[in-house]
């Protein structure tokens, strides 16, 4: 459901690593920013991006300027591309897990979501970079340009087509993304801060503050420092006030798959760069590339990208006989249960998501009353692990489906637990715990029942 071809920069993440740098509004911008081309020299903006990452861009790098109607529909057909036929089923899976809201538009929200955020972008496909958005201050165009040229560079060196297109899941694809554009936020701000006259080392405490900073910012916290904001850009850049003002309504689920690899992942980044203590270490930055993450987990949490790696456990698919079908399946990860806890049970969200070791969501339908149900599958690290993932998972049950009551509970001589609920409109929600593992179906009709 994400954007595979596209790699963004978005206008509150510039804004709040602005923030976090001390940076704030910059200057207004001049006569130039009205023009049809980039007010930034380019060139001189690759060799800042090459001081800093070690790397030599093989070619020069165009920018372009795009009209708000060319990025919609370039948007909208990159999105058809994308999503096919498959937004309804992805929607109605997500607001089943309690991600979205029923009935959500998931096409037209991540086209609004989209257009409204994006400040510029690089397009592998044509190796070009495009803004969107130029009607901010100078500074902030420049760093733009910088993030931006990070991602030519990326593409140059390691094909990012390519590489996106090994992901074969939603969290998969997330943590190739916390990589690109975490490191391009990264660089990003590297450079506005020795452009404030800062000097520094990749360990300085200041450097690590900053980025661990922005690591810890909730939504509700990022979105206050954003808004308080919001005001003084209305004059000195509008674009940016618009969409600061616009992503406020965006659900939780969309706004962090989207926000939380660059500033989350310049966080990332930055542990894997402090490495080496002395200086920036991008070898290991570029050995990632060669053998890119697998899940969220691993960029969350960096020392699971070391040799022997910790990679997901497969999650096989439910045996539905010829009563059920699967409409559409994906992976939520650690990022994906941290999300779903963040918003009904946020104090148990850090430590409930962590000791993820794989997951499987599916849509069923039922192949004679066209019912429609939820089946989760997960795996994690420990006993202890699931076990704590599961009790915080009984409270988002608890919530998504207030009408619902506990009927019954078994335990079976293997150990496996089994909670069963009904609600009030007569659908059984069951739920079971064995070892480090634990499953959930959801709104399946009393009537047909559940003995899978």
């Amino acid at each position: 459901m994400h954007k595979k071809h596209i790699v963004l920069a978005l206008a509150l993440s510039l804004v709040s690593m602005a923030s976090i740098t001390c940076a704030g509004g910059g200057n207004k911008p001049d006569n130039k920013t009205a023009a049809p081309e980039i007010p930034v020299n380019i060139k001189s903006c690759q060799e800042i991006v090459e001081r800093i990452s070690g790397r030599k861009f093989k070619s020069d790098v165009q920018g372009k300027v795009q009209s708000a109607e060319e990025f919609r529909n370039f948007v909208m057909n990159d999105l058809d591309k994308s999503l096919g036929g498959k937004a309804k089923w992805e929607q109605m899976a997500l607001s089943k897990l309690g991600l979205l809201p029923e009935g959500y538009d998931l096409r037209k929200g991540l086209e609004n979501l989209l257009v409204s955020q994006a400040v510029a972008y690089y397009y592998p496909t044509s190796k070009c970079m495009y803004f969107v958005k130029l009607n901010m201050p100078p500074m902030m165009i420049e760093t733009t340009v910088i993030h931006e040229l990070t991602h030519a560079l990326q593409d140059q060196h390691y094909d990012l087509e390519k590489l996106l297109k090994t992901a074969d899941n939603n969290d998969k694809e997330t943590s190739i993304r916390y990589l690109m554009e975490g490191e391009a936020s990264y660089v990003m701000t590297i450079a506005l801060l020795e452009k404030m006259g800062l000097t520094f080392t990749a360990d300085s405490p200041m450097l690590d503050m900053a980025f661990s900073r922005s690591k810890s910012l909730g939504r509700k916290k990022l979105m206050e420092l954003s808004m308080s904001q919001a005001e003084q850009y209305k004059e000195i850049a509008p674009d940016i006030y618009e969409s600061l003002v616009a992503i406020k309504d965006t659900p939780d689920y969309l706004f962090w798959m989207l926000t939380a690899p660059y500033s989350r992942g310049a966080y990332s980044i930055h542990s894997i760069v402090t490495i080496d203590e002395k200086s920036r270490n991008w070898t290991t930055i570029n050995s990632i590339y060669s053998n890119p993450p697998v899940s969220t987990e691993q960029m969350i949490h960096t020392e699971k990208l070391t040799e022997p790696r910790d990679n997901p456990e497969p999650i096989a698919s439910p045996k539905l006989g010829n009563d059920w079908s699967i409409l559409t399946e994906n992976t939520l990860g650690e990022l994906g249960f941290w999300i779903l806890y963040s918003q009904y049970n946020e104090g148990r969200a850090n430590e409930a998501s962590e000791g993820w070791d794989g997951d499987r969501y599916f849509l069923l339908q039922n192949n004679k009353t066209k019912d429609i149900a939820l089946y989760l599958s997960t795996v994690w690290d420990s006993d202890n692990d699931a076990y704590e993932s599961f009790n915080a998972y009984q409270k988002v049950i608890s919530k998504k489906y207030p009408s619902s009551e506990l009927k019954n509970t078994e335990k079976s001589e293997s150990g496996q637990v089994r909670y069963s609920y009904t609600t009030a409109d007569n659908k059984l929600i069951i739920l079971t715990l064995k070892d480090n593992t634990w499953h959930s179906v959801e709104d399946v009709p009393a009537d047909i029942g559940w003995n899978k």
